[in-house]
């Protein structure tokens, strides 16, 4: 098989040049600042025509958070190509290269943000990471009572800062339900490329409790991230939000996960709240998945399914699905007749925990007795998967 890699200095100027027109980019210091890091941490791909880029992509090769289990995630992005070369497959004949690389390299997960969801669910991904995201007039924001216990704010940049944060992002829930484990270098992309600021709550003895990440944007202020680890310290950032209505007409809040909050509001009618689709993934190393996933104690299941992956060969098949005392085994087995009928963007779903498979089941998705689906729902994770990154 012809390997599509780049890897010399006129490949990475050529995949920016690119980059530049298919998204119709202006050249700049400060673009040329964020891609070089990305670029360069990054398994890129491309398709050449008389020694000129054609079609690109990269993998960015990430470790993420599962409750408690590390896997490997390649993050795709940048699928781009020379309109003259649009229709030739370059794009998906690149994806899948770079999906197969990652199974041999026994990556267990992809993430990426999709320009068309039918197009990527032809490669086996599925929309798995929601948001909401919360609109609320300044005028309306309620009033927040902090207690007089010596917490304060600290505000600066996110350069400077995210030493601080860091701790507390990998302790935070948002985290733990699929997040990327964030390396230094990408602590410092995402300031580089956002320019965001910080609000750092420390407690009467100076330790970090909780912080915003937020954007100024016009007459919006754009909350990020938010994390707090005491009531306090959500008191103290909720204050810090309100301490804005003079100067932003609206808040916005695109949270991470589809969990309805309104609690700290008197009516939940000055709220708008939009569920948004966020980013799609899938399963790519299936063992490896499987010989790592966080199975809930409780968990039984017996079964055999056929799996259907038009893309990794070595996924397609039937598996026997054994779920015990002693832990998980997943093996390959003989044509069954007596199978659940299961696509990888389906089993992604049910096992990140973005859907369950009784409910799919009920919708014709995937073909499973109810006794079936209940097996299948004992093994999946009971929370919905959450991604706060973007690349």
């Amino acid at each position: 098989m012809t390997s599509h890699r780049l890897t010399d200095a006129k490949d990475q100027k050529q995949f920016y040049q690119l980059y530049l027109y298919a998204f119709d980019k202006s050249d700049s210091q400060y673009r040329r600042t964020f891609f070089k890091p990305r670029y360069e941490h990054a398994i890129a791909y491309g398709i050449k025509d008389d020694g000129q880029l054609a079609s690109a992509v990269y993998s960015l090769p990430f470790k993420v958070n599962f409750h408690g289990q590390i896997y490997d995630m390649g993050g795709i992005g940048d699928v781009m190509y020379a309109p003259e070369y649009s229709g030739r497959g370059g794009a998906s004949m690149l994806i899948s290269e770079a999906l197969t690389d990652m199974y041999k390299n026994g990556v267990e997960l992809s993430y990426l943000a999709p320009f068309s969801l039918r197009f990527y669910r032809r490669l086996g991904y599925e929309q798995v990471f929601n948001h909401i995201e919360y609109r609320i007039a300044s005028r309306d924001l309620p009033r927040i009572k902090v207690a007089d216990d010596g917490s304060r704010i600290v505000r600066g940049a996110l350069s400077k800062m995210y030493e601080d944060l860091k701790p507390l992002f990998e302790r935070s829930d948002i985290s733990q339900r699929g997040g990327i484990v964030r390396e230094a270098w990408w602590w410092q992309y995402l300031d580089l490329r956002n320019g965001w600021d910080v609000a750092l709550c420390l407690d009467a003895k100076g330790v970090a409790q909780g912080y915003l990440i937020y954007s100024r944007d016009g007459e919006q202020l754009i909350i990020k991230e938010f994390v707090a680890e005491t009531v306090a310290a959500r008191h103290q950032l909720l204050e810090f939000i309100v301490k804005h209505q003079v100067t932003f007409k609206e808040i916005v809040y695109e949270a991470p996960d589809t969990d309805f909050l309104l609690d700290y509001l008197p009516n939940g009618d000055d709220v708008c709240a939009t569920i948004k689709p966020y980013m799609m993934a899938r399963i790519v190393n299936l063992k490896n998945f499987f010989d790592k996933y966080p199975a809930p104690q409780d968990a039984k299941a017996d079964l055999v399914f056929r799996l259907h992956d038009d893309n990794i060969a070595d996924n397609d098949g039937y598996w026997h699905l054994c779920v015990s005392d002693d832990g998980i085994e997943l093996e390959k087995v003989e044509q069954s007749s007596e199978s659940v009928e299961i696509s990888i963007q389906q089993l992604s779903k049910i096992f990140m925990g973005a859907q369950t498979a009784t409910g799919l089941a009920r919708r014709g998705q995937i073909i499973a007795t109810a006794e079936e689906a209940a097996e299948l729902d004992s093994v999946r994770v009971k929370q919905t998967p959450s991604l706060v990154d973007y690349f």
